[in-house]
């Protein structure tokens, strides 16, 4: 008896198990219950706002409605949500005695959500010393465990559905699995509370069944029962396709669709898919009853070149092989039954009963949104409400400048969007990515032009080409299953075309949106990235002019991709286990209390008291200079004086020329991990503040002297003002913790001027004065020789001039004056260093003068002493040690 034919997803649960799946299955599980003990509760992205949903329907059971109220703050807009997640999470946890709001959610008012280059307040909620697993805390971590296993269902499944892209090989295969289950991110996600787990399982389980739908026909032979002859009935009639589209997978389909959508909206992208998927199996399913349809083989399966068939069992197992050519007839005989009447009906049909099951399972939700939202029958308005909105439309710019939060959340970005790995392994992944791109590029390249010119045969008369001469045209596609890399690529273009039309109103260019797609994604990218490897890597094939036995110990293409993968297989594992114990479990560990005995040597010693509460032992600042866009780091070092209720939060501000504002960092103590009504009195707390300097005081502030002050407030206070502070005495200050001086990259370039440099006993000299009588402004440049001890101030003396045009100070009264500091005391001569060149303006009010004429004596003096520094031009000493400049 002849061996009935098999298709790729049949062989797969004929041949031996799979181990290499099996063991990255069981890895993944065991790195999803790493990353949810790694990561506290609330801690991934919208984990407190999934949660809010759950903790509603299961305190209720009611489905949640966006219209305000307590509730609804907490969950915001993913309270329009679909329910299935969140409601088998509330069955799961309905038992568990969870408290009230205030009990579960303590928001930290100072994280750095979404700043993920702020290295404190990580942490999106207050959690507590020593937080134990019991109410929503244990809520949380078995939520999480039902998320991991709906995850595991979508790695397995994204096996099967590369197994048959890759038409049965099993390395391939266990690459792109690989791919989606050792992906950091995918996995952050599948251990957390976030309702992308339950529709990213759905929809890769819908595309399997899709899949299965396009899996390879061939022809069974009729049946004789009782001398009657009998064949498989399939929807839209008598049928000889042994597997294809029967009422059972369309109504399979329609559930997982409908579940799908009772997730998250994404599963509603298969509808349109599904659509024209059921117009091709149509097609086929017609083809393949007129038996022609081995004459447009490039709709239907993958070529592999006659002198090198491919296996039909076991490993690199191809499609049973086509059946012998039959007669075609031209142009009339197939062109024209591509568009049939009866390939539409049938598609039709199936798109029916695809869409009343669908809406058999969802429906109802969805007329619930129209009745609850006046006719939003997707929610989608109520959400974007609650949402943030884009402050401006969406251009080609802003969307390259978001490129880049794209591609790194697609891998690994945890936590409030706020955790970043070392930049170098992104490098590393876009360059895999760009690889992997360039490769499907050329596969679809070379795969389109084979199925044209397939289709040029086709119409001209197939039979007049050879078989020989069609083969010429395989290049290095492989064996790809041709139907299923078709539905992934389309599967993948409709998430980036709803991607994009989401992002053009609501800013979220995160890429693990498009984990829906994932198992598509990595069964993609492995496809692309062994292309490459065919293109590049020479074979025994490709060198017939070496000695035979060299070319026989050459390593073959599929060794070297098997190589290849295994490799990349074990980095990825590696990296996606080193993620919680690098960069995630130490961002959420409290810092330690100290005492009195810790306080390090260098610390410079303030003893400020804040509202008799706590008090500012002192600081350390390593720095005196410091460079626009660097980082300002300081270290504060508070103590709790008495027990409070009051959670303080601490300020630091930056205050640069004119004691304007220019940088500042708000937190609770302990980088936002220590409420001061957790700490006891006599606690004290080494608070490291990292501040950035913005990059457009290169301009606006340098050269300048920075001021630091740092204080405490109520964050919930009308105003937040600063509490009272006072000294070790008991006096009111103003809490001035330190100053440094901020410098330019660049210093201004020496002026181009016939003026004659005045120099000041070899300290500074006066390179340019330029007066402005319209503005009323005179411009002094200065360059530093060596470093100025003394603080100096500018003496600017308007006095009359004499016939002959000089001044005489001794026989005649100043008209005016305009004493003051250089860079109006914003950048003290202590401050300046040798090379230095510093542009002072000074305003001056000159409407007083008249029309008198005047002259200018400008030059420097210690107020301390009310000493003038010796002024020299290269006649030698000047006059009065001042410079004269001649008014109008």
């Amino acid at each position: 008896m002849t061996s009935k034919p098999q298709t790729i997803l049949e062989q797969t649960f004929s041949i031996r198990p799979h181990l290499p799946a099996v063991l990255i299955l069981l890895a993944f599980i065991g790195l999803g219950i790493i990353y949810s003990i790694a990561t506290p509760p609330f801690e991934a992205g919208d984990e407190s706002r999934h949660y809010a949903v759950v903790k509603y329907m299961a305190d209720t059971t009611r489905l949640p409605i966006q219209d305000g109220g307590e509730a609804a703050h907490h969950w915001e807009h993913e309270g329009s949500q679909p329910p299935l997640y969140y409601a088998l999470a509330a069955l799961t946890t309905a038992w568990i005695e969870t408290g009230s709001w205030d009990d579960v959610f303590w928001y930290n008012p100072h994280t750095s959500i979404g700043d993920p280059l702020r290295p404190d307040n990580k942490h999106i909620t207050i959690h507590p010393p020593n937080e134990s697993w019991s109410g929503h805390v244990l809520a949380v971590h078995l939520i999480r465990f039902m998320s991991i296993l709906f995850a595991s269902v979508t790695v397995a499944v994204c096996y099967l559905i590369a197994l048959t892209l890759f038409q049965g090989n099993r390395w391939l295969a266990t690459g792109a699995m690989a791919v989606t289950a050792f992906n950091p991110m995918f996995i952050f996600i599948s251990s957390a509370v976030n309702n992308d787990n339950a529709v990213i399982m759905f929809v890769t389980l819908a595309l399997w069944v899709m899949i299965g739908m396009g899996d390879a026909p061939h022809v069974t032979p009729p049946r004789t029962t009782n001398g009657r002859t009998r064949r498989k009935t399939h929807l839209g009639g008598a049928s000889h396709l042994e597997r294809g589209v029967t009422i059972t997978s369309i109504v399979g389909l329609g559930v997982l669709i409908g579940l799908g959508a009772l997730s998250k909206l994404y599963a509603l992208g298969l509808l349109p898919l599904a659509g024209l998927w059921f117009i091709w199996l149509a097609y086929r399913d017609e083809k393949v009853n007129q038996g022609n349809w081995q004459n447009q083989a490039f709709l239907f399966d993958e070529y592999s070149p006659p002198s090198q068939p491919p296996p039909t069992r076991g490993r690199g197992a191809a499609s049973p092989p086509l059946p012998p050519f039959g007669d075609v007839g031209g142009i009339e005989g197939g062109l024209i039954s591509t568009v049939s009447w009866a390939i539409l009906k049938k598609a039709i049909g199936w798109g029916l009963i695809l869409g009343a099951t669908v809406f058999v399972v969802a429906g109802w939700f969805y007329l619930r949104n129209a009745w609850v939202y006046n006719g939003d029958l997707l929610g989608l308005e109520s959400m974007r409400k609650t949402a943030d909105p884009r402050p401006t439309a969406l251009s080609l710019a802003v969307l390259w400048a978001e490129f880049e939060g794209l591609r790194i959340a697609y891998w690994a970005l945890f936590g409030g969007v706020n955790i970043l790995v070392t930049n170098w392994i992104y490098r590393l992944l876009d360059f895999l990515s760009l690889l992997a791109f360039v490769g499907l590029v050329g596969f679809w390249i070379g795969d389109f032009r084979l199925a044209i010119l397939d289709f040029r045969f086709w119409i001209l008369d197939f039979r007049l080409v050879s078989p020989s001469r069609k083969f010429q045209t395989y290049g290095k596609v492989g064996h790809v299953h041709r139907p299923t890399f078709y539905l992934l690529l389309g599967w993948c273009l409709i998430m980036v075309a709803g991607f994009i039309v989401w992002n053009l109103t609501q800013p979220a260019t995160q890429g693990r949106l498009f984990y829906p797609a994932i198992s598509a994604i990595s069964a993609l990218m492995i496809l692309g990235l062994t292309w490459l490897i065919d293109q590049v890597i020479s074979t025994k094939q490709h060198l017939p002019e070496l000695p035979t036995g060299v070319r026989e110990k050459l390593y073959t293409s599929q060794e070297i991709k098997t190589a290849i993968i295994v490799i990349c297989t074990t980095a990825l594992f590696i990296f996606a286990l080193s993620v919680p114990f690098i960069y995630i479990i130490h961002v959420y560990a409290k810092p330690n209390i100290l005492t009195e005995a810790d306080l390090p040597a260098e610390i410079q010693p303030l003893d400020y008291i804040y509202d008799d509460t706590m008090q500012l032992l002192g600081y350390h600042l390593p720095i005196d200079t410091i460079r626009p866009a660097e980082k300002l780091r300081l270290t504060l070092y508070w103590q709790l004086l008495k027990p409070t209720k009051q959670n303080y939060s601490q300020f630091i501000h930056v205050l640069g020329r004119q004691r304007e504002k220019v940088a500042q960092r708000d937190t609770y103590p302990g980088g936002g991990h220590w409420p001061t009504s957790y700490l006891k009195a006599g606690d004290i707390l080494a608070d490291e503040y990292e501040i950035t300097i913005p990059p457009h005081t290169e301009m606006t502030h340098a050269p300048t002297r920075l001021t630091i002050l740092a204080g405490i407030y109520d964050y919930h206070e009308t105003g937040r003002p600063g509490k009272p502070v006072v000294n070790q005495d008991g006096q009111p200050i103003e809490p001035i913790i330190t100053s440094l001086k901020l410098i330019p990259w660049t210093w201004p370039k020496l002026p181009a001027t016939n003026k004659e440099p005045i120099n000041f006993l070899d300290q500074v000299t006066l390179l340019d004065y330029q007066l402005a009588p319209m503005s009323q402004t005179l411009t002094l440049v200065w360059q530093v020789q060596q470093p100025i001890a003394n603080d100096y101030t500018i003496f600017i003396q308007a006095w009359p001039q004499e016939a002959d045009g000089s001044v005489d100070p001794a026989n005649s009264t100043m008209l005016t004056g305009f004493d003051g500091p250089p860079v109006n005391g914003d950048y003290p001569t202590s401050l300046w260093n040798a090379g230095e060149v510093i542009v002072d303006q000074h305003e001056l009010d000159l409407d007083s003068l008249g029309d008198e004429p005047f002259t200018l004596l400008v030059g420097l003096y210690n107020p301390a002493t009310g000493e003038r520094l010796p002024a020299f031009d290269s006649q030698g000493v000047l006059n009065h040690y001042a410079v004269e400049i001649v008014g109008f």
